[in-house]
């Protein structure tokens, strides 16, 4: 749920800014809530319900959450070089969570480029 609700907006349309940066001041205004979604998204991961005995858990969401704090600075500076950078770090700590904790197996049924029969 927190994924679907915080960390795919945000990210997506931060992702998205990189390689098209805003060219006005409304647009850069619109990138301003995604790194407070995906920090108040890092902050649930590590709430106590969460599994923070696993080693690595609190610490890439503690990744996450330092990255997309420069990602607001970059942001407001209308900074679209450093965002990419900022951008960078911030999948660091994503990458971690999913590495270790995410089910990686491929689910069954229909995947990409498969045809069903």
């Amino acid at each position: 749920d927190v994924m679907h609700a915080y960390v795919i907006p945000g990210s997506e349309t931060l992702f998205a800014a990189e390689s098209e940066p805003p060219e006005d001041a409304e647009g850069w205004a619109r990138l301003r809530p995604p790194p407070q979604d995906l920090t108040t998204a890092a902050q649930l991961l590590k709430s106590p319900a969460r599994p923070q005995s696993r080693d690595g858990w609190v610490k890439a969401a503690d990744t996450v959450i330092a990255a997309t704090r420069q990602t607001a600075k970059a942001l407001s500076e209308n900074n679209a070089e450093d965002l990419v950078f900022t951008d960078g770090d911030m999948m660091t700590g994503c990458t971690e969570c999913h590495q270790k904790f995410r089910d990686m197996k491929v689910p069954e049924g229909h995947l990409v480029g498969e045809n069903p029969t």
